[in-house]
């Protein structure tokens, strides 16, 4: 589990899903790991985000994003 203080908050834009923020966050690597971490951050049970919806992802991750 990613501690609160190497954790970044990201808002979800129209069209969003986790798969996406998983593979841009760590492009040169396969994104599951990265999606499964995400969801349980998160508490989420689908990939799908609702548009402004707030993400928790790794800091270091969400540096790519936005």
């Amino acid at each position: 589990v990613v501690p609160p203080s190497v954790r970044k908050a990201v808002t979800a834009l129209p069209g969003d899903t986790l798969w996406q923020m998983a593979s841009a966050a760590n492009p040169t690597d396969d994104p599951r790991p990265l999606l499964a971490q995400i969801r349980q951050v998160n508490g989420l049970t689908s990939a799908g985000l609702v548009t402004g919806q707030q993400v928790w992802v790794p800091a270091a991750s969400a540096v790519a994003l936005r």
